[in-house]
């Protein structure tokens, strides 16, 4: 439910490009640095290579309860007039950036997992 309204909640006709350009950027280089992260942070675990990765592509989709604080920073700012508005143009874009990352992360994460799970973890 708390997904639905935050998507529910966004503008489409609201968005920019640009705003759609940049949350790509974040997006990808914040996945980026969540694969690494998670090589980095089981660089002492007894995992190999193929383990690790299907950990870091199976952890790609968590972390989109941060959907919600676009939402929050939002309606914030509507509810405190027009002195916010620069807080809701901010909002709105920090929205446009959880919801593109819930409806890109989420299903490639998984399509991934389920595809290369059987392929990357084998019984030794």
């Amino acid at each position: 439910m708390l997904f639905g309204t935050t998507g529910a909640s966004l503008v489409v006709k609201d968005i920019k490009a640009s705003d759609v350009g940049n949350s790509l950027i974040i997006i990808f280089v914040g996945g980026a640095v969540r694969l690494s992260s998670m090589f980095l942070i089981t660089i002492k675990q007894n995992l190999n290579f193929k383990e690790k990765l299907l950990m870091a592509i199976s952890w790609a989709s968590k972390g989109s309860i941060s959907a919600i604080f676009g939402g929050i920073v939002l309606m914030e700012a509507k509810a405190k007039g027009e002195d916010y508005s620069e807080y809701a143009t901010l909002g709105n874009k920090m929205q446009t950036c959880s919801v593109l990352a819930i409806l890109i992360c989420t299903p490639v994460s998984s399509m991934l997992t389920m595809s290369l799970g059987p392929v990357l973890l084998t019984k030794d």
